[in-house]
């Protein structure tokens, strides 16, 4: 397996292509690079650097209890998993699974229909099985409601949060509302698709935690994976040393 180093993904498709019967490709425009299904526009992954950025936080700062919101492809969980069980920790990651029925022009599937219809959901369990990541519960939901919900059922809170959903200032406020009651006393939030977002979202983050954003587009400078995206991947946290 190639993931115990910075990984690449022209290793990681070509690995996860050796045991798939869903085959993966680069996906997305030029400046973003990330993985989806072949023959398919969405869902598109994190990029690379992204990953591998995620990966390395929090493992650096013992992150241990995760929650992510749009598994998608599930590249972004299988970052932030391997991670987390480095630290011995755990991953609840959620989806509605619409870009699938979308695209396959199934809009009233339900539930149960996911688990057996949609590729996302069927590869998601095929990688989590290939590496071993037992330390992931993957749930059919929708954002706010079954986020509370999924909160709710569980005696912990997150250290670790990955928003991959919101694409507008509303989705937004939703989605981070959601969460922040249930977060740790340190914590950090990783934001994807921040260019979606206006002024009202960014002093939303002031008001609620007491801090900035911060806009990472910079990614292992000076290293042959330096990479400068025009969409930055955000960040809202109060450890102390970043």
């Amino acid at each position: 397996m190639i993931l115990d180093k910075y990984t690449t993904f022209h290793e990681l498709i070509s690995e996860i292509n050796s045991f798939s019967d869903i085959k993966i490709c680069f996906g997305g425009v030029k400046e973003h690079n990330g993985i989806t299904f072949v023959g398919k526009g969405l869902p598109i992954s994190i990029n690379e650097h992204e990953f591998n950025y995620m990966h390395d936080f929090i493992i650096k700062h013992k992150l241990v209890c995760g929650y992510e919101l749009a598994t998608g492809t599930g590249i972004s969980a299988l970052s932030s998993a391997i991670a987390l069980k480095k630290n011995n920790g755990i991953l609840l990651t959620m989806d509605n699974y619409i870009e699938d029925k979308i695209q396959e022009q199934q809009i009233n599937l339900n539930n149960d229909d996911i688990l057996t219809n949609s590729d996302s959901y069927n590869f998601v369990k095929q990688i989590l099985k290939f590496y071993s990541l037992d330390n992931v519960e993957l749930v059919v939901g929708n954002s706010p409601k079954d986020s509370v919900k999924i909160f709710d059922e569980n005696n912990h809170k997150f250290d670790y949060i990955f928003l991959d959903c919101p694409k507008c200032d509303n989705d937004f406020e939703r989605d981070i509302l959601s969460i922040k009651n249930n977060l740790k006393d340190k914590f950090a939030i990783f934001v994807h698709d921040t260019h979606t977002f206006t002024e009202i979202s960014f002093k939303l983050i002031e008001n609620i935690f007491g801090v900035n954003i911060i806009l990472i587009d910079e990614y292992y400078e000076n290293t042959e994976f330096h990479s400068k995206r025009k969409y930055p991947l955000g960040l809202i946290t109060n450890i102390e040393k970043i």
